[in-house]
């Protein structure tokens, strides 16, 4: 349970439909925040929205036009965003040398590129005075790197570095 107190913020969780998303969605709740979640898997982020009692907005963090429609349904669904948290990632697991070209490509986008171009979108809305706060989720393994998670481990350390 988080102990600040939200009442009155809005945020936003990307990656929200499952896992450590929702997770995220469900204590921001109890802390009194108006919560969004973004999801790229249309059912998944409808079911979660509806458990959650939140609202569920289709997003692909890889697309800046996909972030800007789901930040401007926001706005529209809830206000201004107060909290973004960029928490959409993937983790394939296996022998680097397996790992297709798109896969690579794919966690990179997801885990790292969504990142910058979440954080970027919602930056330019909160550059106007009014402030707000961007958390970027990411993992140990960015700075321990583990074996069979290559992509993985290179992309959160490009989190972490960015942020």
């Amino acid at each position: 349970m988080l102990a600040i107190d939200l009442s009155g913020r809005r945020a936003l969780v990307t990656g929200g439909a499952r896992g450590i998303g929702f997770e995220t969605a469900t204590q921001l709740l109890a802390a009194g925040a108006r919560v969004a979640i973004g999801d790229v898997d249309v059912e998944a982020v409808g079911k979660a929205a509806a458990d959650l009692g939140v609202e569920g907005i289709e997003l692909d963090v890889t697309d800046p036009a996909s972030f800007e429609s789901f930040l401007d349904e926001v706005e529209s669904r809830i206000g201004t965003v107060d909290v973004l948290i960029n928490n959409a990632g993937i983790m394939p697991v296996g022998p680097f040398l397996d790992y297709s070209e798109a896969l690579i490509r794919r966690t990179v986008g997801i885990d790292l590129v969504g990142v910058m171009l979440g954080s970027r979108a919602a930056a330019r809305r909160m550059v106007d005075g009014r402030g707000g706060q961007i958390v970027n989720i990411a993992s140990v393994a960015g700075r321990l790197a583990n074996p069979g998670l290559t992509v993985y481990n290179g992309a959160k350390a490009g989190v972490i570095e960015f942020s």
